[in-house]
C-alpha cells in the first residue's frame, strides 16, 4: 500500500498523527516524543551519505498476553552503525497474531519516509540469532551488510516498495509488508527482537537485489541428475557470479551459467554422496559493482542411488537443439565436474560451429566458430563439419567437405580434410604438409562422403588424429597427425598405411564407402604399434575388423599392416527382445581398461552402438566385446529396460576418464537428447 503526503502535512503528522506510531525517538514508544528543531532541519536535507546506508534500528518488542508490539530507535547503536542522517521512518505494527503452541509470530509493519529525501531499496534485516530459535520465515533474501554476527552468517530481510518502480521510497510516503516469524521455543518476558533497516540513496543499491524463482527440478542421486534453476536481478546489468555451496553433495561449490535473461542454471548429482536427506544450500550472487553479495538458500533433496549390484544406468541430458550429426567427449578425469560434450553447430545439418554442452549445465555455449577462420583463402575453411570426435584435456578433431581446390594449371582438387584442436585450446589447427597449418588429399573426381574420426590420448601423451579416405583404392589410406613431430618416425605424419589388400567386401575387408565409425588403440602399449577397429556396413549384417599397423620407421614407405580379427555384429544378444526384424550399427567407440569391470577386467572394451526395429518402434542398443578377443560381453540394456527404447539413436562416444558411454539420439516426441550410461 502506497500513500503520498504534502510537505506540510508531513511535519503536522510527526507532531499527531504519529503520537500512536512504535517508532520514533522516545523510549517510550507508545508516545514518542516528537523530533526536536534539528530533525525538522533534517527533514528538508538532501545532502546525506551516498549508498547502502542504515536508516534505523529498531528494539521490538512483544507482549503475548496484551498482543502488543512496540518498538524502540536504538540511538546507542550510532557508535557502532553509520546512521543515515535524516529522520527516521516512523512505523506502526498491526494485524498482529501469534500462536504460542506453534510459536508462530505474525504482524504488519507500517513504515513511512518521513524526510523530504527518496530513498531506494529498503529492506528491513531481522537481525536475531537464530541459534536460540528466532526464523523469519517469509524472506525475500539474505545480506551480511551491517551485520553484528560472525561472517558465516547471513541474515534475512523484508524488501519493502516492491510494487514501485525501481523499488523507490519516496518522501512522505507509507509502505507496508507483512512479518512472519517462528519465535524461540522458551519465550523470553518480554518477547524481543531487533530490526535494521537499510536504503540506498541517492539512486539505487549497487548490489544485486533480488534473488527469485530457486528451484530444483527433481531430487537427485549419485545417477539421477537434477537442475538448479534462479533468477538474478541487478540494477546495474552487471552480474558477476552465480553458485551454490553444494557441498555436502558434491564436495564444493556448483557455478551456474546464464542460460538467457535474468536465468541462471546447472546441473547437479550426489557426486559426493550424502546420505538421502534435504539440504539447506546457500546460494550466492555478486555483482562487478559492488564488494556485497546477495544470498538465498535453495532445499536439494538427495534420494537413495542405484540398488543393483551391476549393469547400466542411463541419464539424459537435453542439449537443446538437434542431434543427427555426430559427439565428441572432452574428458575431465579428476576434475570437479563431468565431461563436456562437444557437437557440430545445430547438429541438423552441416554446419561452420563446434557447439560445447555440459551435461550438468541446462544450456549449450559456443567452443569455436569456423565461419569465417581463413578469411584470406577460401578453398581452406573447416566448414562444414561432417565427423567430430573428441578425447581428453580439450583434445578435439573434426572431418569436413571442403570446395574443390584450384591448384594451378590443369590441377583441381576434390578434398576432405581432418582439422585438429589439441590442449584445451579451442582453435582448429591442421597439419603436416604442404602447408604449415592445412593437409589435403588429392580424391580427383571423386565422391566425397562423410567420414570418421578418432582422437586418442593414448600415444605417449600425444593426441592424434585417425582417419580414412574415400576411394577404395587410394595409395595412403590411414594417418596418424599429431601435436609431438620430434618423436614422428615419418616426417610429420606418425602412422601412415596403405589398406588394398583389405579393400572390399566380406570378412577381413573393408569398403571405404560402408564405413561407419573407427577407433584405435596402442598396440600391445607400444607406440611403434596401433590397433585399428572399423566398424563397417557391408551389405549384410555389420562387422568390426580389426588391423594391426606396426611402425617399420621406413621414412615416408607405409607401415605394415595386418588383419587380425572380424567381430560379427549380429542379433544374437537381442533374442530375448522376442521381436527384432532388422539391425544396423551405427557408431564404435573403445573404453580402457578398467579393472572394476568383472566382465573385462584386463583388456579394452569395445562399444558399438546399433539400431533396430520392432514393430511399429525403432530402438537402440550398445552391445559390448572384449577388444583384444572380440568375445560379446553384454548389452547395456536388457529386455525389460531397453538402452534406447522408442528413440532414433545416431552416434557414441566414450568417457575415458569417468568411464561412460555417450549417445546423441532423438526421442519419439522429437526432444534431442544425450544419454549418458554410468557402470555401476
Amino acid at each position: 500500500m502506497t500513500k503520498k503526503y504534502s510537505p506540510l502535512l508531513i511535519i503536522l503528522a510527526i507532531f499527531a498523527m504519529f503520537a500512536a506510531f512504535g517508532c520514533g525517538n522516545s523510549s517510550n514508544p507508545a508516545t514518542p516524543e516528537l523530533a526536536g528543531a534539528n530533525d525538522l532541519e533534517l527533514a528538508g536535507d538532501s545532502e546525506v551519505s551516498e549508498g547502502s546506508s542504515v536508516w534505523a534500528i529498531l528494539d521490538v518488542t512483544f507482549d503475548p498476553e496484551t498482543n502488543t508490539m512496540e518498538a524502540v530507535e536504538v540511538r546507542n547503536a550510532e557508535t557502532h552503525y553509520d546512521i543515515t542522517p535524516f529522520v527516521a521512518p516512523y512505523c506502526l505494527f498491526s494485524g498482529i497474531y501469534y500462536d504460542a503452541a506453534t510459536q508462530y509470530l505474525e504482524f504488519d509493519l507500517e513504515m513511512m519516509n518521513p524526510s523530504a529525501i527518496d530513498v531506494w531499496d529498503v529492506r528491513v534485516l531481522m537481525l536475531a540469532d537464530p541459534t536460540i530459535g528466532w526464523e523469519l520465515l517469509n524472506v525475500d533474501d539474505y545480506t551480511k551488510l551491517f551485520s553484528p554476527f560472525p561472517p558465516s552468517q547471513v541474515n534475512p530481510f523484508i524488501a519493502y516498495a516492491e510494487s514501485v518502480p525501481l523499488r523507490e521510497f519516496g518522501a512522505g510516503l507509507i509502505h507496508i509488508e507483512k512479518f512472519e516469524m517462528r519465535t524461540p521455543l522458551v519465550i523470553p518476558s518480554p518477547l524481543g527482537f531487533r530490526l535494521l533497516v537499510e536504503c540506498s540513496h541517492p539512486s539505487n543499491c549497487e548490489d544485486v537485489y533480488l534473488i527469485d524463482n530457486q528451484t530444483l527440478s527433481n531430487p537427485i542421486s549419485d545417477t539421477v541428475v537434477g537442475y538448479m534453476s534462479v533468477d538474478v536481478f541487478d540494477w546495474q546489468g552487471n552480474i558477476g557470479q552465480v553458485y551454490v555451496d553444494t557441498t555436502p553433495i558434491t564436495g564444493g561449490l556448483s557455478w551456474l551459467g546464464n542460460t538467457g535473461g535474468d536465468t541462471y542454471e546447472a546441473g547437479i548429482f550426489n557426486s559426493a554422496g550424502a546420505a538421502p536427506g534435504k539440504y539447506m544450500c546457500m546460494i550466492t550472487a555478486d555483482s562487478w559493482s559492488s564488494p556485497d553479495n546477495l544470498y538465498d538458500f535453495l532445499e536439494i533433496e538427495v534420494i537413495p542411488g542405484s540398488t543393483t549390484s551391476g549393469g547400466w544406468d542411463g541419464t539424459d541430458y537435453n542439449i537443446n537443439g538437434g542431434c543427427g550429426m555426430d559427439l565428441g567427449v572432452i574428458a575431465d578425469p579428476g576434475g570437479p565436474r563431468d565431461s563436456e560434450i562437444l557437437m557440430a553447430g545445430n547438429n541438423i545439418a552441416a554446419c561452420d560451429a563446434v557447439i560445447k554442452y555440459d551435461p550438468y549445465y541446462a544450456a549449450n555455449s559456443l567452443y569455436v566458430a569456423l565461419d569465417n577462420y581463413d578469411p584470406d583463402n577460401d578453398d581452406y575453411q573447416p566448414y562444414p563439419i561432417d565427423r567430430i570426435d573428441a578425447a581428453d584435456d580439450g583434445a578435439f578433431s573434426f572431418t569436413n567437405t571442403n570446395p574443390d581446390i584450384f591448384i594451378g594449371g590443369a590441377i583441381w582438387i576434390y578434398n576432405f580434410m581432418v582439422w585438429t584442436c589439441f590442449d584445451n585450446i579451442p582453435q582448429a589447427y591442421m597439419g603436416p604438409s604442404p602447408m604449415e597449418s592445412r593437409y589435403y588429399f588429392d580424391l580427383s573426381y571423386m565422391d566425397i562422403q562423410p567420414r570418421p574420426a578418432d582422437v586418442c590420448d593414448d600415444f605417449e601423451l600425444g593426441q592424434y588424429a585417425l582417419f580414412t579416405s574415400t576411394y577404395t583404392y587410394a595409395p595412403e589410406d590411414l594417418f596418424l597427425i599429431g601435436t609431438m613431430p620430434g618423436t614422428y618416425t615419418h616426417d610429420l605424419v606418425k602412422f601412415k598405411a596403405n589398406m588394398d589388400t583389405f579393400a572390399g567386401i566380406g570378412d577381413g575387408l573393408v569398403d571405404p564407402d560402408g564405413i561407419l565409425g573407427i577407433d584405435t588403440i596402442e598396440f600391445h602399449n607400444d607406440v611403434d604399434g596401433v590397433r585399428l577397429y572399423v566398424l563397417e556396413s557391408n551389405g549384410g549384417l555389420p562387422q568390426v575388423e580389426v588391423f594391426e599397423i606396426h611402425d617399420t620407421k621406413s621414412g615416408f614407405d607405409n607401415d605394415a599392416i595386418s588383419h587380425i580379427m572380424t567381430i560379427d555384429i549380429d542379433t544374437t544378444p537381442l533374442i530375448d527382445y522376442g521381436w527384432i526384424e532388422m539391425l544396423g550399427a551405427l557408431d564404435i567407440e573403445i573404453l580402457p581398461i578398467n579393472n572394476d569391470y568383472d566382465l573385462n577386467p584386463n583388456d579394452h572394451t569395445v562399444c558399438v552402438l546399433v539400431d533396430w526395429y520392432g514393430s511399429p518402434y525403432m530402438n537402440g542398443e550398445i552391445f559390448l566385446y572384449n577388444a583384444q578377443t572380440g568375445a560379446f560381453l553384454e548389452t547395456v540394456g536388457d529386455a525389460l529396460n531397453i538402452a534406447l527404447e522408442n528413440t532414433s539413436p545416431h552416434h557414441l562416444d566414450t568417457d575415458d576418464g569417468d568411464w561412460e558411454i555417450h549417445v546423441s539420439h532423438t526421442d519419439a516426441s522429437g526432444v534431442n537428447l544425450v544419454t549418458v550410461f554410468d557402470h555401476s
